[in-house]
């Protein structure tokens, strides 16, 4: 069965593309392994989910959550049917996904600091080698980098964007429920 997805490119622009419902090698629950990650995890087997998740489901759907430090996979859970809204109708932090051979991408509304201690959602492109089900490495924003990059404010805001420019791993950290793309008490 085939799936029609909508892909919002850099560009600002809607795409429509094809993809095999369930054709997806990676889905679940993925986070970086940066230093906040490695400084808090090393070692440990029940580790906090430190870093912003990434969440990608089988159908080529990927929300990136903006907030750190969830416990346990059901705060995650809970956190996208709770803001259902935020995330699958205003597609704030919420994209799609391709496999191809070695390599995936994600075309995502990514946040990012702005002004007034509000976070501004700009279309961008994230890409990663595939080294096996549970790691990516190598993941990064790729070119052409969003218009964002060029204002002198949102670098200074966003550290000059080292954070999303710097090759991280991305870890696999547990399988997430479909039923978290369901408002908060649907279905009941």
């Amino acid at each position: 069965m085939h799936k029609t997805l909508l892909l919002f490119c850099c560009f600002g622009t809607l795409l429509t593309v094809s993809a095999q419902q369930g054709n997806h090698s990676l889905t679940g629950i993925y986070i970086p392994a940066d230093t906040a990650y490695r400084r808090e995890c090393a070692g440990k087997t029940d580790c906090q989910y430190v870093g912003r998740p990434f969440i990608l489901y089988d159908d080529g759907v990927v929300v990136a959550i903006p907030q750190i430090g969830f416990t346990s996979v059901k705060q995650i859970e809970d956190q996208l049917t709770r803001n259902h809204k935020f995330y699958f109708e205003k597609q704030r932090s919420t994209g799609s996904y391709t496999v191809h051979q070695d390599t995936i991408t994600m075309y995502i509304n990514y946040p990012f600091y702005g002004r007034g201690q509000t976070t501004k959602y700009v279309p961008a492109v994230l890409q990663g080698i595939i080294v096996n089900k549970d790691t990516v490495r190598d993941f990064k924003i790729i070119p052409p980098y969003p218009s964002i990059f060029e204002d002198s404010f949102y670098r200074q805001m966003n550290g000059d964007f080292k954070y999303v420019t710097a090759a991280k791993t991305l870890l696999y950290k547990s399988v997430i429920n479909n039923n978290t793309r369901q408002p908060a008490g649907a279905g009941k």
